[in-house]
């Protein structure tokens, strides 16, 4: 790891920083992350609200009150948590080394360049002396990367966000503004049969060949759907996980596996487990003797998609004319964000991603996001936010 001292107020500096701290889920808490974020912002001259989502995994968010009531509010949400780094690196994963234009480290675009672009965005707001029409939060969130996303579903219990906010998450989106993400729902599969010896398999029912019987089934009917979105394409379901046996000389009694669905809309959650829990059933039966089971893994995680009217369409439209002599490329999202989950649980149809960096980047080995991002993410996010909260 680099022992210089990285300037905590320039995007490649912050960024920097952020990557150095390990905030690696499961592995371990956010809780030295947060201490960090919450520190720099008390520089600014602001407190933040400080509170554990889970015991010792604590979300920091800033709140600048605005001056009338009605006005929805502007919320940005980065996330501190990243994927374990594993194995295979050629540089150091939490040494935020600069080379060839690029940034590297765990998270560096998955995504604490993008909280370091929340961040500025707020110092910018401050330095500008911009008094806010509607409250402005910028929230560092835990557990973005587990199944229960604890951090922004804590903020929606809190009140902190609602179905008017305008919601904007700055996940790697290569500066496109994502208007649709896809669902994401996370199932068990349990297949049970009867041990036997393996040279009698008749007086056995092979759990092993029921799920190979249910994968197949899952596959294909994922594939038959009629889903097909404009931006997200088609629904799809992967086996992320399996097992089975005890031994090979003998017909497995169990076998399980962990799914992965991605879902589109119309396609809602309700259906697609539906959808699971019925083809589990047929497929482990056409092996004598097994039986299937299901269980959900995640909390109801929909499809969401911004409102073609949103307030925050124009605003990035107009910004990015200003800052790169365009409208702003318009995209979907094939992973969940907390903003998703926050829109999914108030039914809030502004819901929107922007930020450095690209999803193809993100939990990989040797995780980087181009330098020139940073500094443009920052300059976005900045007006957009002085934009929204004078208009």
């Amino acid at each position: 790891m680099s022992d210089s001292k990285p300037d905590l107020y320039s995007p490649v500096g912050l960024t920097q920083a952020l990557v150095r701290i390990p905030s690696q889920n499961p592995l371990q808490s956010e809780a030295a992350c947060a201490a960090f974020v919450a520190d720099w912002f008390r520089g600014l001259g602001v407190e933040p609200l400080v509170e554990d989502a889970v015991p010792g995994r604590p979300n920091v968010v800033v709140r600048l009150p605005g001056s009338s009531r009605g006005a929805p509010a502007l919320a940005y949400l980065a996330h501190m948590d990243t994927v374990p780094a594993g194995d295979g690196w050629t540089v150091d994963p939490f040494g935020g080394e600069v080379d060839g234009g690029r940034l590297y480290g765990r998270g560096a675009a998955d995504m604490k360049s993008g909280l370091a672009a929340t961040m500025l965005a707020l110092k910018r707001v401050l330095d500008n002396g911009i008094r806010p029409r509607r409250d402005f939060l910028v929230c560092a969130t835990v557990d973005e990367e587990g199944a229960q996303m604890y951090g922004a579903v804590r903020l929606v219990e809190q009140g902190l966000l609602s179905k008017d906010t305008l919601l904007v998450a700055s996940e790697p989106t290569g500066l496109d503004l994502v208007v649709a993400q896809k669902g994401v729902m996370w199932y068990r599969v349990d297949t049970y049969g009867k041990m036997a010896h393996a040279g009698t398999p008749e007086v056995g029912a092979d759990a092993m060949h029921g799920l190979a019987e249910v994968v197949v089934a899952l596959k294909q009917a994922f594939a038959e759907l009629p889903y097909d979105h404009p931006i997200l394409g088609r629904a799809s379901v992967t086996i992320g996980q399996a097992a089975a046996g005890r031994k090979t000389n003998v017909v497995p009694d169990h076998a399980w596996a962990e799914i992965d669905t991605r879902l589109v809309p119309p396609l809602a959650t309700a259906e697609a487990t539906a959808l699971v829990r019925a083809v589990v059933q047929e497929a482990a039966a056409r092996v004598p003797g097994v039986k299937g089971t299901v269980e959900v893994v995640t909390i109801n995680r929909p499809p969401v998609e911004l409102h073609a009217d949103s307030p925050l369409s124009q605003a990035f439209d107009e910004v990015c004319r200003a800052v790169v002599g365009r409208p702003v490329r318009r995209s979907g999202f094939p992973a969940y964000t907390d903003a998703a989950i926050a829109a999914a649980m108030t039914g809030n149809p502004n819901c929107a991603l922007f930020g450095p960096g690209h999803l193809r980047q993100a939990h990989t080995t040797d995780e980087y996001v181009p330098v020139a991002e940073i500094a443009l993410a920052v300059e976005v996010l900045s007006r957009v936010a002085e934009l929204l909260l004078t208009s």
